[in-house]
């Protein structure tokens, strides 16, 4: 498996798939004063800290918040992010640095389509960045082969409820339909919630045994 290095992160995405760069990536933080992502990171860390998990892989992991949040609050936790834009990358690794958790906390190059190293995660989950992604079902067999034989794959985004309030955002909403679809086209199992706005997928292998 090829190791990516920051110069050369351009090379994990596909056609078609936003590209952030120098100037986003420095944004990116500002979105945090939305009421809505509060909400939306508040779920995803509820919903995190319910389960028990020894590793865990955030895939498009930005600028780090979910794991930088998760980790202050669970100080036994280490944890790695992956990203392709190397800009983000950046911001992350100082923010890890900032927080002290520099040697709990990892960021790398990398994608759902290329995750470094061989090793296989308890959870794996991604937070607002799989609705940018092209080939899911391909992303979606390449993580699935990344989990323990207990692990699970869990997605995090914004609903697409149907509201009219929704249609301008639409590219950056996610459907339950489109996780079913994914589902069985991989032959993975996916469990749905959706809460207050926003949708919870979370898969695992058919043969890992009990939900």
């Amino acid at each position: 498996m090829k190791v990516f290095s920051l110069s050369d992160t351009d090379s994990l995405y596909v056609s078609g798939e936003e590209k952030f760069g120098f100037l986003a990536s420095r944004m990116f933080n500002a979105t945090l004063l939305s009421g809505t992502i509060r909400k939306f990171y508040n779920f995803v860390l509820k919903d995190i800290e319910s389960r028990k998990f020894e590793n865990i892989l955030d895939i498009g992991s930005g600028t780090g918040t979910v794991l930088i949040m998760l980790l202050k609050k669970n100080p036994e936790l280490k944890a790695n992010g992956i990203e392709p834009s190397r800009h983000m990358i950046r911001v992350a690794g100082k923010k890890a640095s900032k927080n002290n958790l520099g040697n709990r906390l990892t960021f790398s190059p990398g994608s759902s389509r290329s995750i470094p190293g061989t090793g296989k995660y308890d959870l794996i989950i991604s937070t607002m960045s799989f609705h940018h992604w092209k080939d899911r079902e391909d992303s979606v067999k390449n993580i699935m082969s990344r989990l323990t034989s207990e692990g699970r794959f869990i997605v995090y985004e914004v609903a697409d409820d149907g509201k009219f309030s929704r249609r301008m955002m639409k590219e950056h909403l996610l459907g339950r339909k489109t996780l079913e679809d994914i589902s069985s086209a991989v032959g993975a199992s996916v469990s749905i919630i959706e809460n207050d706005g926003f949708i919870r997928g979370e898969f695992r292998n058919i043969d890992s045994g009990k939900q």
